[in-house]
């Protein structure tokens, strides 16, 4: 169980270290970029892709060996990126297993390996055996602070939801501003020309000059440029006491599971609901309504995507476009062993709500 203490001392570390605390307190500093891929990587070297593709093979094959389970999850499509979804907003989400000897066992997806199968996206993750079950889930709401914010005069009794804490931070925005820039310019290579000078017999006086044309690339004056600053934010971090959804693994199985995932923001609690905590400058509130986002897996498109036949030779001297839709793994190492994988349905005690083609199915808890 993650006691709220423990919660908050990850609160309050993050953000004196970073100005972030909830966003990164369970990121690891070796967690790769999620989606959208940015455009100078979108191309990569095929073989290069190749050699990584093996060595996750053989990564997973290795843990499967020592009794670990491999775990997949589909996620957002570019659909959910047009519509501001920002990526890890949505995936800092961890499962807690705490049937585990010596305490405690967290699976977070931001730990996670990407892949691309046939157009669409998957986080592969190795982890222990065991049930899990949503428990905490962080965002950062952009553009917002906590002046002014009206506080509770007296303790709030939980009616056994959760909590959702609130702190301070910031994230890096851009802005454009009018500044004062120096003239870019540079004179080409000297060259020497001859000139000839007229007499008044009709001769002409020769004589050399080294000469270089100067080139303007910018004149000097005020432009327009994009500045990078830091901007205010609410760092946002949910606690469950209530059972939302939970799944079982297996010693030794590869398996797909349903993608569950934030919707940002995807809790609500009113202002009368909340009162300064234990911890300086963060607010703790009573969790009035919860809402994550269920992706259900295609298990054939995914078989199908990596059945494709690996590349050739001579399509390998080309780069691979992973943002491609018929973009496949080019290792029919990890191929044959993904392929393997069964699929592991989420058990949701959260209530059903709306589908939605780009973030798929709402499932939410209230305490109306």
């Amino acid at each position: 169980m993650i006691r709220i203490g423990l919660l908050l001392m990850l609160l309050m570390s993050m953000a004196l270290s970073s100005g972030c605390g909830v966003y990164n307190a369970y990121k690891s500093h070796n967690a790769p970029d999620l989606l959208p891929i940015p455009p100078e990587l979108a191309g990569v070297d095929p073989e290069k892709e190749k050699a990584r593709m093996d060595d996750l093979a053989r990564q997973l094959k290795t843990a499967l060996a020592a009794g670990k389970s491999v775990v997949m999850s589909p996620i957002f499509t570019k659909d959910a990126y047009h519509q501001g979804f920002r990526g890890e907003d949505g995936l800092d989400v961890l499962w807690e297993n705490p049937n585990q000897a010596g305490g405690s066992y967290s699976l977070t997806w931001l730990r996670a390996t990407q892949i691309r199968v046939d157009g669409r996206d998957y986080l592969v993750s190795v982890e222990e055996p065991g049930r899990y079950s949503l428990k905490v889930v962080n965002y950062q709401a952009r553009d917002a602070n906590l002046d002014g914010m009206k506080r509770a005069d007296k303790p709030v009794a939980s009616r056994g939801l959760g909590v959702t804490y609130l702190s301070s931070g910031s994230y890096k925005g851009h802005e454009w501003t009018q500044e004062w820039q120096d003239e870019i310019s540079w004179n080409d290579r000297p060259r020497l020309k001859t000139y000839c000078t007229p007499t008044m017999g009709g001769h002409c006086i020769p004589h050399n000059v080294m000469e270089s044309r100067k080139r303007v690339m910018r004149e000097a004056g005020y432009h327009t440029t994009v500045k990078e600053v830091a901007k205010p934010a609410v760092d946002v971090a949910t606690v469950l006491d209530r059972d939302f959804a939970t799944f079982d693994l297996s010693a030794g199985e590869v398996v797909m599971i349903d993608g569950v995932f934030a919707k940002p923001p995807n809790n609500w609690f009113v202002d009368d609901a909340c009162v300064e905590s234990s911890v300086a400058g963060i607010l703790q509130c009573e969790l009035r309504g919860f809402t994550m986002q269920r992706l259900r897996p295609s298990m054939d498109a995914f078989r199908q995507g990596l059945s494709e036949p690996a590349l050739s030779p001579n399509r390998r001297a080309r780069q691979l476009n992973l943002t491609s839709r018929n973009y496949s793994v080019p290792s029919e190492t990890l191929a044959k062993l993904l392929s393997s994988a069964t699929y592991r349905q989420v058990h949701f005690s959260a209530k059903p709500g709306e589908v939605d083609e780009a973030w798929g199915q709402t499932y939410y808890l209230n305490l109306d």
